[in-house]
């Protein structure tokens, strides 16, 4: 089965076979502290970050929720900024935790100017957070980061950034971009198992962390024993870590640094590429508004009308061997998600994927206009 999907991505036979390696102990064997102290200093690379970074042990949604944990509490304003479902959920992130959302949407295919952040900031100048999401999968866009880390820099304003889907796959220079707080997980440009998490926290939003008036509420989320854990000794945890996940994510990581950064994002580029052309030449419109703003790492299509997309999707499993993705929240039923990341970014995955879809499409009915 070829998982050309939102994520997860295949895993390659390397990755496989650190899932097997031997267990070790997290908590008393040095080899541990140091196998965790490298995999943290990649990451950091690939994030393009000197802040302090913590791989912790969940899916990617853990570290959305834990950003807005710590950072916002009662009666804080925070500036959602939003052109989908995971924009939509900071914000539901945000409200959970008593903060006062100002939320700024786009249009589904869309994505939020840097004007129109720099508006709303004027307008609300005792916001202190702005939350973001690089690459909103289910529309298949990718909004402009630095744009949107320039603009929050000179309205003194923390960024979240939601970099998911990007890391490993596009560049992300988070300092660069004065982002305070971008998330990652191991499941998509890693080619990694679902799993482990990644946070990055600059001194500014420790300082905030510190300045709370109320503790966060809930312990697993909570940073605080991080730095009292592992930033302060780098030889114990605030609960037991992931091993066999760890493993899994450092040899995705070598696997990454082997081919080289720069070659990575490039074949991610290409492949998106190919991609989006395939969809075109089929007869499909792209999700996303212009090809300036879709991701590089997920392709979002219209469904024809007239196709059942869940019939097209069973068809390409069965008949081909090949699952993409459906979409969830209001885009769900309306678009096809083809992941073309991590493991999954080559052109022959992409080859083998894009034809699946256009016999499935034929013999459904659909033709080109």
């Amino acid at each position: 089965m070829l998982l050309f999907t939102a994520s997860p991505t295949d895993l390659p036979p390397r990755v496989r076979k650190a899932l097997s390696r031997p267990m070790i102990h997290p908590d008393l064997d040095p080899e541990f502290f140091s196998l965790y102290a490298d995999v943290v200093k990649k990451v950091s690379e690939v994030t393009g970050t000197r802040n302090d970074l913590l791989i912790m042990a969940g899916e990617g949604m853990l570290v959305l929720d834990s950003a807005v944990a710590n950072l916002v509490e009662e009666g804080d304003k925070v500036l959602t900024i939003s052109s989908g479902f995971y924009g939509d959920g900071l914000q539901r992130f945000v409200r959970n935790y008593g903060g006062d959302a100002i939320t700024l949407r786009s249009a589904d295919g869309d994505t939020v100017t840097a004007s129109e952040i720099d508006r709303a900031l004027e307008k609300n100048p005792e916001v202190g957070v702005a939350t973001f999401v690089h690459t909103e999968t289910p529309c298949g866009t990718m909004g402009p980061l630095r744009e949107v880390g320039k603009v929050c820099n000179d309205h003194d304003v923390l960024l979240i950034a939601d970099t998911i889907t990007s890391l490993g796959g596009v560049l992300v220079e988070a300092d660069r971009n004065h982002v305070d707080v971008a998330l990652g997980a191991t499941q998509k440009c890693f080619s990694a198992p679902p799993g482990l998490a990644m946070i990055s926290v600059s001194r500014r939003a420790w300082e905030r962390i510190d300045g709370r008036k109320q503790p966060v509420r809930s312990f697993y989320l909570d940073l605080i024993p991080w730095r009292n854990s592992w930033l302060a000794d780098r030889s114990s945890f605030p609960y037991a870590q992931s091993v066999s996940d760890l493993f899994a994510l450092s040899a995705g990581l070598d696997l990454i640094f082997e081919e080289g950064l720069d070659h990575v994002y490039r074949r991610h580029e290409k492949v998106a590429e190919l991609v989006r052309g395939s969809c075109e030449e089929m007869g499909l419109d792209l999700f996303a508004r212009s090809r300036e703003i879709s991701a590089e790492t997920v392709t979002s299509v219209s469904v024809p009308r007239g196709v059942d997309e869940k019939k097209l999707r069973d068809r390409m499993v069965k008949k081909h061997g090949v699952m993409i993705s459906g979409s969830w929240g209001e885009t769900a039923g309306r678009v096809l998600l083809l992941g073309h990341m991590g493991y999954g970014a080559h052109k022959k995955k992409a080859r083998l994927a894009t034809e699946a879809l256009a016999e499935s499409l034929r013999t459904l009915g659909f033709r080109k206009r």
